[in-house]
């Protein structure tokens, strides 16, 4: 017999792995042959289990309610005093996951601590069927404060009280309330084929991540659910090697009434079943919760036919982050600009480097800076700080140098009109105008709106920024504009703290209207023509120690922001003071 040495077994060896590798190497890169189609319409899992849950999990006071519904999954351990404001916007139905078990109640109960919150969600809506507000309603996490939530400090209260909910659900019944595409599989980067083997390698690779494990158990979850078997090797449930699924992370949604009642009670129940049968769902709760993540928002955005287009769906799962944020939150509005922001941009942009300038600040400026600088000549420009929920909005454009730039958050904010869901506040720069000669330079953006929560944060707001004055910039020029959302003819704001306290004159007051604060000025409409009309868009300045500043002009110069047609290119009018000074 030929002996076969450790050279002949090696080079087998290598044979083998070079066509295993081709075989994955085909099987991964094989052309997926355009948009599939898949059939997600129903859930049809059947359970073997000889009896159901019984209904424990009703919602007291549900039927009737004009609120939408706030189902909460929480577990003892997480407070719920942060709902209490809530109360006034949302029915409560909060469910507490580790509580023993009361047979004598029939409320707020789940059968099991299983799946996260997915147990609470579907209990939620297998026992309130018949009673889904008209509203709809909001699923969420128990806990106030998560990575996950989509605002700058966490905070779901923050998000939930500014979420327009009617908004939410106008176009497709269903809404994640996570809009940034940092986590979850939206990103084109990020979503990997669930079933490739590649997704398969690595869940055994890495058994301890929860994503890898998760996304590779997905496609036998989805053919269980949505065909009833894993036996079909050619089932249209079935996520073919090639396809990912895009979605928001984390489980957190809203649904209208119509998106819940387009599945039956019984095929809720049989999502639940699937989490507590024996065998079927994932043993580790936390994989079993993730993969009912990704089915989310399958159940309330597929066709109601047996053709669910993946493409479509998710493109309905991700929208731009733009889009998400102005539709749930009011961020990213166009204001009425026609033609929309960013073309309103290009030719801001273009008209900035035009007016030659010397220094110029904006506000709001979230998502479009790169329209901006790309058709803007200035040689200096501020970094963005980042779209929302993460920027301050706020740039400044010069033909000078600075120092000891500074970005400063308000210290408190009220959520009206989305004013906590992003960190608005002002910067603060040393600009170097000349040689050896420095001006302070502030941008601000203040809070927004006229409820009285408003006024108290805006109040805090301009005394934020005179301390900050008072500490940093004593004995120093200082030129500040920027969107104060102040009036001087109303009583519930502070703008004069800036000229009692600082020292602080305002260029509209010195050159408009004679150095006298008018007791009832017209308050400006955008855009205007009328110079004497009082702007929340000020300029402040005062002279320091090594330099007089003196202002020389100011006009409302919304005329020079204008498109070809005549259209404005901003919701505020554009403000243009010179200056004179010396050293």
């Amino acid at each position: 017999m030929k002996r076969i040495t450790k050279k002949y077994l090696a080079y087998a060896q290598a044979i083998a792995f070079a066509s295993l590798l081709t075989a994955v190497l085909l099987l991964n890169l094989w052309p997926s042959g355009g948009d599939k189609q898949y059939d997600w319409a129903r859930i049809r899992y059947r359970s073997k289990a000889s009896s159901l849950p019984d209904a424990r999990g009703i919602c007291p006071g549900l039927e009737g309610s004009s609120k939408p519904a706030l189902v909460v999954a929480r577990i003892e351990s997480e407070d719920t005093k942060w709902l209490d404001q809530l109360a006034s916007y949302y029915h409560l139905c909060v469910y507490t996951a580790d509580a023993p078990l009361d047979r004598t109640s029939r409320g707020l109960q789940i059968p099991a601590n299983r799946g996260h919150e997915a147990m609470a969600y579907l209990t939620f809506m297998i026992d309130n069927y018949e009673n889904i507000p008209e509203a709809g309603a909001v699923f969420v996490h128990g806990s106030r404060f998560a990575w996950h939530n989509d605002s700058p400090d966490y905070d779901n209260e923050v998000l939930l009280m500014a979420l327009n909910l009617s908004s939410a659900l106008q176009h497709d019944g269903y809404t994640n309330l996570r809009c940034d595409w940092s986590a979850g599989t939206c990103s084109p980067l990020q979503a990997q084929p669930q079933g490739s083997l590649e997704t398969l390698l690595s869940s055994k690779l890495q058994p301890w991540s929860r994503r890898a494990v998760s996304d590779a158990a997905l496609p036998r979850a989805l053919q269980l659910l949505f065909d009833g078997s894993t036996d079909n090797a050619k089932s249209q449930a079935l996520l073919r090697r090639s396809d990912a699924v895009r979605a928001q992370c984390c489980a957190q949604f809203a649904v209208s009434r119509d998106a819940i009642w387009r599945h039956s009670p019984d095929e809720y129940s049989a999502l639940r079943q699937w989490l507590l049968d024996d065998g079927m769902a994932p043993s580790d709760d936390r994989t079993a919760g993730r993969i009912l993540s990704y089915v989310w928002h399958i159940l309330f955005l597929a066709s109601p036919d047996s053709h669910t287009s993946l493409q479509g769906l998710n493109a309905q799962a991700c929208p731009s982050a733009q889009a998400c944020y102005c539709r749930l939150y009011g961020k990213y509005d166009d204001n009425g600009i026609p033609g929309g922001k960013e073309a309103a941009a290009k030719q801001i942009g273009q008209k900035f480097a035009a007016g030659a300038y010397d220094v110029i600040h904006v506000q709001e400026d979230f998502a479009y800076d790169d329209e901006i600088y790309d058709n803007d000549n200035h040689k200096f420009r501020t970094k963005t700080t980042g779209n929302v929920p993460f920027g301050s909005g706020l740039n400044t454009l010069a033909n000078f140098g600075w120092s000891d730039l500074r970005k400063i958050k308000w210290d408190r904010c009220f959520i009206n009109e989305a004013d906590c869901l992003t960190p608005k506040g002002f910067t603060y720069m040393r600009m170097n105008v000349a040689e050896g000669v420095t001006i302070g330079f502030d941008n601000l953006h203040a809070e927004a709106e006229n409820e009285e929560q408003d006024f108290e944060a805006r109040r805090s707001n301009i005394d934020q920024l005179s301390n900050h004055i008072t500490s940093v910039s004593a004995g120093q020029a200082v030129i500040i504009f920027g969107d104060t959302n102040t009036l001087y003819s109303r009583s519930q704001d502070n703008i004069r703290v800036l000229g009692t306290q600082n020292g602080l004159r305002d260029a509209w007051i010195d050159l408009i209207q004679g150095g006298t604060i008018p007791a009832n000025a017209p308050e400006c409409t955008d855009p205007t023509t009328n110079q004497t009309c009082e702007a929340i868009d000020k300029v402040l300045y005062r002279s320091g120690a090594n330099v007089v500043l003196s202002a020389t002009s100011h006009a409302y110069v919304t005329d020079r922001f204008l498109q070809l047609n005549g259209d404005r290119l901003s919701d505020h009018n554009a403000v243009l003071v010179d200056f004179a000074w010396s050293a």
